[in-house]
């Protein structure tokens, strides 16, 4: 599994996968899709929730020191 982080509200997840190569977001609507079949993030009206919850996610990795760069080990081929 890639390294990642999130935020999960009582409606929506948003994930964030990041890598030396992969940068990618997912949103999930957990009313309307609980079993988060469907990724909302490109959605015109998803947008509103990212503007909120982005931010959010920021501020959870500050506060818990969450480090802006992932160690290769995180990668399972580190060398």
């Amino acid at each position: 599994m890639r390294p990642h982080h999130g935020v999960v509200t009582d409606r929506h997840k948003l994930i964030h996968f990041e890598g030396s190569d992969l940068d990618s977001w997912e949103l999930f609507d957990l009313k309307s899709d609980p079993l988060e079949l469907t990724d909302v993030y490109t959605k015109l009206s998803s947008a509103p929730v990212i503007a909120e919850l982005k931010p959010e996610l920021e501020r959870l990795r500050k506060e818990l020191k969450v480090p802006a760069q992932y160690p290769r080990s995180a990668f399972g081929n580190a060398r």
